[in-house]
């Protein structure tokens, strides 16, 4: 177990650098369009939902007990509903209402985009468990590209608020770090207790869904009521087909 474990964090540390990435521009220009961020959080969206509907839940119905499906599912919205419910001041987490004057809402930006990274960890972490060759990496491709966008998210609330480029670019990618945490805890659980694996994805997929529903695609067409939400979600649906097709996953 102890080689899986390393490779699920290794892998799901590269995926959670990535959010670095998406602040990169920002090292040479101040702020981005509203439109493009629109079309980038749809795409964010879009790669939720193609994870959780595409991946985690056909796996989850394959290996599971209806109940164990059906319970994942609704624990996993519910655990992210929670969430939202015990930290209200990290809301809303992307868009441009986010974009407050204060620094220490934007330093509140990071956290929030910072723990609703551990489901992405945890789906990464569940895709290496189930011992199913080119699962664990698509889910990390797609979790990488995902963070993109997600990245800028983080870092530009920061360079509004007199941040330096730079750091904001390191928040970005240590932001992402957090994934590496849900990662460890998908392993570790379903390999000592087996029969939580299927119950586990759909935990996994029902948080996803959860944060793309609440979260991305209503801010993304708040940002901006153009079609780019739903090209961009079209495009992260798209995505995670196209990269089973790659890694010869056909479910």
């Amino acid at each position: 177990m102890l080689d899986l474990l390393i490779r699920a964090v290794l892998a799901t540390a590269a995926a959670g650098a990535v959010s670095g990435l998406g602040a990169v521009p920002l090292l040479f220009v101040s702020d981005v369009p509203p439109r493009t961020y629109s079309g980038l959080l749809g795409f964010s969206g879009g790669v939720m939902l193609g994870m959780a509907t595409l991946v985690l839940l056909p796996r989850s119905i394959a290996d599971g007990s209806p109940p164990a499906v059906l319970g994942g599912l609704a624990a996993g919205a519910t655990f992210v509903m929670l969430m939202e419910l015990a930290l209200p001041h990290l809301e809303p987490h992307f868009g441009a209402q986010t974009y407050d004057p204060g620094l220490r809402d934007a330093l509140l930006l990071v956290a929030a985009i910072a723990i609703h990274n551990i489901p992405e960890g945890l789906a990464m972490g569940l895709g290496y468990a189930t011992g199913q060759e080119g699962v664990g990496p698509k889910l990390v491709a797609a979790v990488a590209f995902q963070n993109i966008p997600e990245g800028l998210a983080v870092a530009l609330p920061l360079r509004r608020n007199g941040v330096s480029p730079v750091a904001a670019v390191v928040f970005a990618a240590v932001s992402g770090l957090t994934e590496v945490i849900g990662a460890v805890v998908g392993v570790v659980c379903a390999r000592f207790i087996e029969a939580l694996l299927p119950f586990g994805l759909a935990l996994a997929a029902g948080a996803l869904i959860y944060v793309m529903a609440d979260q991305l695609i209503p801010e993304a067409h708040d940002t901006d009521r153009g079609m780019l939400p739903a090209w961009g979600a079209t495009a992260g649906i798209a995505l995670v087909l196209a990269l089973g097709w790659i890694f010869g996953i056909s479910e």
